[in-house]
């Protein structure tokens, strides 16, 4: 199946419905990674998910670390 990055730069209200979403797709056979702020880290690795921290921000807009640039080639 596909592999798919869900990034939130929100709260745990942002976060939440994605995890919901993360888990359907991952009962759907999907590998699901959450790239997003390292606050969120212990949640998301206490669901089984892979983890990758967001970093930085430029011009408003926050950069991903090199890992999640990997995951979208």
């Amino acid at each position: 199946m596909s592999r798919i990055v869900v990034t939130t730069i929100g709260s745990l209200g942002d976060l939440h419905p994605k995890i919901a979403i993360a888990l359907e797709l991952r009962k759907r056979g999907h590998d699901v990674v959450f790239a997003t702020h390292k606050e969120y880290q212990t949640k998301i690795a206490a669901l089984g998910f892979e983890f990758q921290r967001i970093v930085g921000e430029q011009n408003g807009v926050f950069v991903a670390c090199d890992e999640i640039e990997k995951l979208l080639e």
